[in-house]
């Protein structure tokens, strides 16, 4: 077959190519789907279409009573008084926080402890387990040698130390478990707060804000900001070569072993944020709203209190999946879709008793609840999927009074109950 010339290509004006390195990059660029348009008279450069991940969303949303339902939600706190005091206050905590970060390694380092510490890590999406408000995760990661990683059930691990007699000492011997050949989560957490107790001494740092409490038979260690009432809570990990996951000491929501000696958690929050900072770069935010509203609606329906931040954000990962998979415009989508879409999809896990991890094989996160409960997520879902007026009704419900305070300008008592299951204020992409 002859060789069309370009005075008869695809694209929408003729240019003769002069030279063959003109022809090939021309041939390129058609063969991966960039094409050009432009007066054929004029000499300036024809605009290149970038794929279509990179175009802006220039659809308007359709009014409809629930779309318009669901933007009054989400402009609540945008078009509340109190919003640019909010940001004032997140923009000095977060500053605060990297001048913890960037100050606490180096003493740590000097701390005369054999332990490597690595870049702590503040998690920006929601973490495994649940957060209080006016409260920051901050994993401080450190490698260990001559330890051995030896996988239980999925997502879970043990580190399996050299073997010691009880009378001998050596590094491992403040961080042995009760069996004495295993890396013990709560013996580390004793010896962080011994190491940072010995770093703000040097520093002349009040003790008072370093706490370590016993909460629900776990250990917490929590340092108090500043400003505003906020704090960090520093979680002991374990770094892993060449990954983006860590093993934290600290239990998950739904966590069968929590007290355990031994056990210690796949955190996999690094790669969970990547994806989610992407979403929100593609579809400008839309979709981590509706992670937001899905969370603030659960938490207002009694049948669906119990259902995590955790869970949620991981639905919506595969969610994502599937619509970057089958739907060439997702970046489009609107509010209302979204919201529909993440509902519909907890409704499928809910139907089939299972919601797998986004990245662990074989971790349900709904294998250690009650088959009831599961059975109560589907009928409330099933409502909320098929029934407006009671989604809408749900929505109204849950946006908060005209005259209310929000709630992170309610003062938080100092105690030890059970933290609430609401999506974190601290989020930067969430």
């Amino acid at each position: 077959m002859p060789r069309r010339s370009y005075e008869t290509s695809i694209y929408p004006f003729s240019r003769r190519l002069e030279t063959k390195r003109q022809r090939k990059r021309a041939e390129f660029l058609e063969s991966i789907g960039v094409r050009f348009e432009g007066d054929p008279e004029s000499n300036d450069l024809p605009h290149i279409y970038l794929p279509r991940l990179h175009r802006q969303k220039t659809e308007k949303d359709q009014n409809t009573k629930l779309g318009d339902a669901l933007l009054k939600l989400a402009q609540d706190s945008s078009t509340n008084d109190h919003v640019t005091s909010h940001q004032d206050q997140m923009s000095t905590v977060q500053r605060e926080i990297r001048e913890f970060t960037d100050w606490i390694v180096p003493h740590l380092r000097k701390s005369g402890f054999e332990l490597d510490f690595k870049r702590p890590i503040v998690i920006e999406s929601i973490p495994p387990w649940t957060t209080a408000e006016k409260e920051i995760p901050c994993l401080l990661p450190f490698s260990l040698k001559k330890v051995r990683l030896k996988p239980l059930d999925p997502g879970y691990v043990v580190m399996q130390l050299p073997r010691r007699d009880s009378t001998d000492s050596d590094e491992f011997s403040n961080l042995r478990s009760e069996d004495r050949l295993h890396l013990s989560p709560k013996k580390t957490y004793h010896l962080f707060h011994k190491i940072l107790k010995k770093a703000f001494q040097k520093e002349s740092i009040p003790f008072e804000r370093l706490r370590m409490v016993l909460k629900d038979s776990r250990y917490c260690i929590y340092y108090d900001l500043k400003n505003y009432g906020w704090r960090i809570e520093i979680i002991p990990a374990i770094h892993i070569y060449k990954s983006n996951a860590v093993l934290v000491s600290k239990p998950f929501d739904i966590d069968e072993n929590a007290s355990s000696e031994m056990r210690w958690r796949i955190c996999w929050a690094q790669k969970e944020a990547e994806i989610i900072r992407s979403i929100s770069c593609t579809d400008k935010g839309i979709r981590t709203k509706a992670l937001q509203i899905v969370c603030k609606l659960c938490q207002k329906d009694w049948r669906l209190k119990m259902l995590t931040p955790y869970q949620i954000q991981t639905t919506l990962l595969f969610d994502m999946d599937y619509h970057v998979d089958h739907s060439p415009r997702w970046q489009r989508s609107s509010l209302e879709e979204c919201v529909l879409s993440l509902l519909n999809r907890l409704l499928h896990y809910a139907k089939a008793g299972y919601l797998p991890h986004f990245i662990i094989e074989g971790l349900d996160l709904f294998g250690l609840l009650d088959p009831k409960t599961v059975i109560l997520y589907k009928s409330a879902l099933e409502r909320l999927t098929t029934n407006e007026k009671a989604l809408i009704s749900l929505i109204e419900r849950t946006r908060p009074e005209d005259d209310a305070e929000p709630l992170w300008l309610e003062p938080k008592p100092d105690s030890v109950a059970l933290p609430n299951l609401q999506i974190p204020t601290y989020t930067g992409i969430v």
